[in-house]
């Protein structure tokens, strides 16, 4: 009988997984399109490219509503088991409540396994395809150093071209003292380094003095030497620069964990190292939350089920990325920042278990 219980809570879980799922994804497509309806006009296969876009994006929409999706299913598998009375029979013959939300709990957990699958393989793999997408969008304002201490300093990086814009980059003396001044244009990423374009060296002495160029043509002195292009050999990869970004969806967690030992500075690379073992929990943290409602709910299931996935899913969001803010900034550990939000709703979300009439 167990098995039979079992097997028909997790097909109603599965149905209602994917109604839920369908739903998301259609209000997320509509609003989505209307917001960058501009991105897509001019181009000429306006279709194939929103289509592409579309079908590219969905991996990492679904990472991020994936939580929420899985509470909402879970309270109407409950709600309707519960409206139809089915609970009440299932209690009358000795079955507790607490073994009846057991295949929902493991399911908790397969989502969890699923949405982590999702960014480690998936997401992955359509970095190039949502890059190519918004190409014209950069990331700004980069200040970076490698490994040979020169320090750059990025108005603009374009990810998909990997070319960056307005670039200062300042190289040092063994002493410490400033050595060279490089101001490009533009730079594109080469083997071993960048290509820079339309450049002014500034060169100074080991005091800090600048040097004086002669511009032949001009018969001038000039502070500066100026090139059509030049390379510069440096460890700075495109996905370092990138990383630089609190956006890094794209990254697995062995690149992102490479990254945070190549920058150890920036601390919102360790937030999202330790987000992503805590993030996934977030379908049984919720679910803890939303339980009690679902199987008090009366007729009014639907419109109460609703109205509590929103609020309890955007309470959780809310917070988890208010802490993740206050670590990626520094003002918290980075593992507070990434575990409170677990730890607070899981708490609460025991409690309200506690109320649950078995």
């Amino acid at each position: 009988m167990i098995k039979v219980i079992d097997s028909y809570v997790v097909k109603s879980l599965i149905t209602a997984y994917g109604i839920c799922l369908a739903s998301v994804l259609s209000v997320y497509a509509i609003v989505d399109t209307l917001t960058h309806m501009d991105e897509f006009l001019g181009k000429e296969s306006f279709f194939a490219e929103l289509g592409s876009y579309f079908l590219s994006s969905i991996p990492v929409v679904y990472y991020h509503i994936a939580p929420g999706t899985f509470l909402m299913a879970a309270m109407f598998t409950l709600s309707s088991l519960n409206r139809h009375n089915e609970l009440l029979a299932l209690r009358a013959s000795g079955v507790s409540i607490y073994r009846v939300l057991q295949p929902i709990v493991v399911a908790s957990f397969v989502a969890a396994l699923l949405m982590a699958t999702v960014q480690e393989v998936i997401i992955p793999s359509q970095a190039e395809s949502i890059r190519r997408t918004y190409r014209d969008r950069p990331v700004k304002k980069v200040l970076i150093c490698d490994t040979g201490g020169n320090i750059f300093r990025i108005d603009r990086y374009f990810p998909y071209d990997k070319r960056m814009e307005g670039v200062v980059i300042t190289t040092f003396y063994p002493e410490g003292t400033k050595h060279l001044s490089i101001q490009a244009a533009s730079a594109d990423y080469a083997e071993n380094g960048w290509r820079l374009k339309d450049v002014r060296l500034y060169e100074h002495d080991e005091n800090g003095m600048l040097k004086v160029a002669v511009d032949k043509e001009r018969g001038l002195r000039l502070p500066y030497v100026k090139l059509d292009a030049m390379s510069f050999r440096t460890d700075i990869m495109p996905s370092d620069i990138e990383s630089v970004d609190r956006d890094v969806n794209f990254l697995t967690f062995r690149q992102l964990n490479a990254q945070y030992h190549r920058q150890n500075y920036l601390p919102h690379l360790r937030v999202k190292l330790h987000s992503r073992i805590a993030f996934p929990l977030a379908n049984f943290v919720l679910l803890l939350l939303g339980v009690p409602f679902a199987l008090t709910a009366g007729r009014r299931a639907l419109l109460l089920n609703v109205t509590v996935c929103i609020a309890l899913a955007s309470a959780f969001f809310v917070v988890t990325f208010f802490l993740a803010e206050l670590g990626a900034d520094g003002k918290i550990s980075p593992i507070a920042a990434a575990w409170l939000p677990i730890v607070i709703f899981t708490a609460l979300g025991l409690a309200c278990v506690e109320t649950i009439q078995t």
